[in-house]
């Protein structure tokens, strides 16, 4: 019961900020659970240490009992400390009452009873840990959303201009987040990054406040890094220390390798293609075979437009945003290669629980999004 109630905190933290409306109020709101679940998880584990200290006082104390001859002062003296001492650990952990029995006048735990309880105190501390770590998650991402959400009302508020939306603002760290702080100084690749179609005000926004948002992506990659190990913490808490060593691993290669690879993709042939080549490769992957026709004098523009069936624009798309949405699809085909024989020695977990924690080490799944039946 007490493990079932300490599983629907960890699990349900995120549905409960949600109903509270404001930012403040949320991450004070995550900030309690935080601090909650870290004393209670501290105490639990502080119980355990004592416990088995306890534990084996009164085993030696046992064993003393039993050398000595009974009815003497010294053995009458030794029973009462034995007894005094379970006593004092009922009066402290009550639910031990069912562990104790009278034997002869000595109250006793046995062993079988000792690890019962020692066991049942470890569940405990899970259970807080597996909270913990899903409301420390939830109050990153919280703490993030905030930066972003200042961010953009400062700018409102003090500069009387034109602010970007969250949405661009959010691409544009994440992108320098991932390594590529040098979009700022590059326009086109700006203008690429956010599908080809980015306004002189979006753009002149951006590189108006490059110091401002290299400092967010700081704290999103500082932010991505606690995730990965949160995430791994989280794993090895409900499925042990092999599904903590899948998880971990794995949060290291999408952090270093991802990005990595969609890069060499560009390198490796795909910054070289015609035109042509790259307009029938986005008709195809892309747009479901729309018509694609080359923009400019004698299709020397710098896009494509592509048309549906029925002639109908479905939008004007740069050769530099297809080239990248290409370098994407092959990147992660190649990345993959590698990821694929890292778990092929996990192969043996759950199904469910190998793919929940490619999700989290990959940032596809959240974990305050994820079914409580996954962890059960």
């Amino acid at each position: 019961m007490w493990a079932a109630a300490a599983a629907a905190v960890g699990l349900g933290i995120y549905a409960l900020v949600e109903a509270i409306e404001t930012d403040a109020e949320k991450t004070k709101h995550l900030q309690e659970q935080q601090e909650q679940l870290k004393t209670q998880y501290d105490e639990v584990r502080n119980s355990i240490t004592e416990l088995k200290s306890s534990f084996k006082e009164l085993d030696s104390l046992g064993d003393t009992l039993k050398s000595l001859t009974q009815g003497t002062d010294e053995w009458q003296q030794t029973l009462q400390d034995i007894n005094f001492q379970v006593l004092q650990l009922l009066e402290k952990y009550p639910e031990l009452a069912g562990e104790i029995e009278n034997v002869n006048g000595k109250l006793t735990i046995s062993a079988a009873g000792q690890e019962r309880f020692i066991n049942a105190q470890q569940d405990r501390a899970n259970e807080l840990a597996k909270g913990y770590y899903a409301a420390t998650m939830a109050k990153n991402r919280q703490d993030y959303e905030n930066a972003i959400d200042d961010f953009r009302t400062d700018k409102l508020q003090n500069s009387g201009g034109f602010v970007a939306s969250e949405a661009v603002v959010k691409k544009v760290v994440q992108e320098a987040a991932n390594g590529n702080s040098a979009i700022f100084g590059d326009r086109d690749a700006l203008s690429s990054l956010l599908g080809g179609m980015a306004s002189d005000e979006v753009l002149n926004f951006i590189q108006d406040n490059t110091t401002e948002l290299q400092n967010l992506a700081v704290k999103l990659q500082a932010n991505t890094e606690s995730q990965a190990l949160l995430a791994a913490q989280f794993v090895e808490a409900n499925f042990g220390e092999e599904a903590k060593e899948l998880s971990a691993g794995l949060s290291k290669l999408y952090a270093s390798n991802e990005k990595q690879y969609v890069n060499q993709a560009r390198e490796n042939g795909i910054n070289e293609l015609s035109k042509q080549k790259v307009i029938d490769w986005y008709s195809e992957n892309v747009l479901g075979g729309a018509e694609g026709k080359k923009t400019g004098i004698f299709g020397w523009g710098d896009s494509a437009e592509f048309y549906n069936s029925e002639g109908k624009s479905l939008g004007t798309f740069s050769y530099e945003a297809m080239r990248e949405a290409m370098a994407s699809q092959q990147g992660m085909e190649d990345f993959s290669k590698i990821v694929e024989p890292f778990i092929e020695k996990y192969k043996n977990l759950d199904s469910t629980l190998l793919n929940t924690i490619l999700g989290l080490s990959s940032g596809d799944v959240d974990i305050n999004e994820l079914d409580q039946e996954t962890f059960q």
